[in-house]
């Protein structure tokens, strides 16, 4: 579609104006060099001020004032704690896995990889640590709570299209899925206050929420509490499902593409031997970041990113755009053009990202041209690091000890099948038949 209409296209109604953006040069345009002039659409993204506002949902001097604060809490720190977090919650879910005594046993991929991500940002954001797969965690409720922490935020994270969608005023009726979303929401809420309270004055943690809450102590424009607990909850909106997205779809092509499989286990013995990887490892493990990457290109959690010329027009590539036009890059559509990825565009090839000469991982041709998971420029994602470092030890781990393949029956079409919810999902559970080596 975009290649026929030079990487643009409009859609329009007596209202309004959209303009949707294929064209990798113009998109990383606009987000680089023009992210002043063609600007964020907070009013599309006031839904997300559940808590309070935050990074993403704030703009121009409000937005650099929370990036300013936010931003040092990615630090080096915080990344060797999601490194060992990763490689803790990695060994809880083989044990589990292995507790089966099977040569051969069926993975539901999508749920676990859920699991892991969900306890690798507790742990990693908010200091707060569970079990694996706890069937009945009332005895994880403390004192003050009628829900576990883990409960909370898994009920927070399945019911946000609840809350996203519904009306406050509708919350008196007694239906039990706006009930039950309710209290998560309520209880995370406290949760929140409490991790908040325990961090002031302790800098000696290195989770996300811990460095946020003392980075602004005493920093001019601070951070109210409801901006605190904005930014919290946006670590889990942005960090929790695309991560663990991107493991199933990864997991799923792997599973279609086994001489890739096996060419990634080969790389990550090369590198480790049959050792757990050590957080300096990880700039070794390029084949895992590779995989990532063109996972990231043929499913990007987001799927359009949205900008808006607000209220003066602008020249965008050889289009005169009028002002209040909503702009979207259309992820897929830049990810997948042909003058930039070749002829192969359609293959599943992490070998794209391996600079041949070098060995080191990049973007296609040494250029940010043509993939934007994370987005780019000033609003680009915080997390980027903290994603890449989670999936590379998760991903590395699972290959160092296992092997899958498809279930028998199964098409691999429909496993790698893509649906939109909030992000990109796989449409089906990924299920999936693993063995150890």
């Amino acid at each position: 579609m975009f290649e026929k209409n030079n990487g643009f296209f409009f859609i329009t109604d007596s209202k309004s104006i959209y303009l949707f953006v294929g064209d990798p040069a113009v998109a990383r345009e606009i987000m680089v060099s023009r992210s002043k002039e063609i600007i964020k659409p907070i009013h599309v993204y006031k839904i997300l001020d559940i808590f309070g506002k935050n990074v993403v949902t704030t703009e121009h001097d409000e937005w650099r004032r929370h990036r300013r604060i936010a931003a040092p809490t990615f630090s080096e720190g915080n990344n060797m704690l999601v490194h060992k977090a990763s490689v803790d919650v990695a060994e809880r879910m083989f044990k589990g896995w292995d507790s089966t005594g099977e040569a051969e046993f069926l993975v539901n991929a999508s749920e676990d990889m859920m699991q892991a991500a969900l306890a690798v940002i507790s742990i990693a954001a908010f200091g707060m640590d569970f079990p694996w797969h706890a069937e009945n965690d009332s005895k994880l409720v403390p004192n003050g709570h009628k829900l576990s922490f883990k409960r909370a935020i898994q009920t927070v994270i399945e019911t946000l299209h609840v809350k996203l969608l519904t009306p406050s005023w509708l919350y008196v009726l007694p239906i039990k899925a706006l009930q039950v979303s309710r209290l998560a929401f309520q209880e995370f809420d406290l949760y929140l206050d409490e991790i908040i309270q325990s961090a002031k004055g302790d800098d000696t943690k290195k989770n996300l929420v811990h460095m946020l809450v003392n980075a602004t102590e005493g920093e001019e424009g601070k951070l109210t509490r409801s901006e605190l607990k904005g930014n919290a909850f946006i670590y889990i909106f942005a960090g929790h499902e695309t991560t663990a997205g991107t493991l199933a779809f990864a997991l799923a092509a792997l599973a279609v593409y086994p001489d890739i499989q096996e060419k990634l286990h080969k790389a990550v013995v090369a590198e480790l031997g049959d050792s757990e990887p050590e957080y300096s490892d990880f700039s070794k493990l390029k084949y895992s970041l590779a995989i990532m990457n063109e996972t990231l290109r043929h499913y990007p959690p987001v799927t359009g990113i949205p900008k808006f010329t607000a209220d003066k027009e602008a020249v965008i590539g050889d289009v005169v755009v009028p002002a209040n036009t909503m702009v979207t890059i259309v992820t897929p559509g830049i990810q997948f053009c042909p003058s930039v990825w070749g002829d192969d565009v359609e293959a599943f090839n992490p070998d794209r990202f391996i600079d041949s000469t070098t060995g080191e991982v990049h973007a296609f041709g040494g250029s940010a041209l043509g993939l934007a998971p994370f987005s780019e420029g000033p609003r680009s994602c915080l997390g980027k690091k903290f994603a890449q470092v989670e999936f590379v030890a998760l991903l590395s781990m699972m290959s160092l000890r296992y092997k899958w393949r498809v279930p028998e029956g199964v098409k691999w079409e429909d496993l790698l099948k893509a649906a939109p919810v909030i992000t990109l999902k796989p449409a089906k559970d990924v299920k999936l038949v693993f063995s150890r080596r």
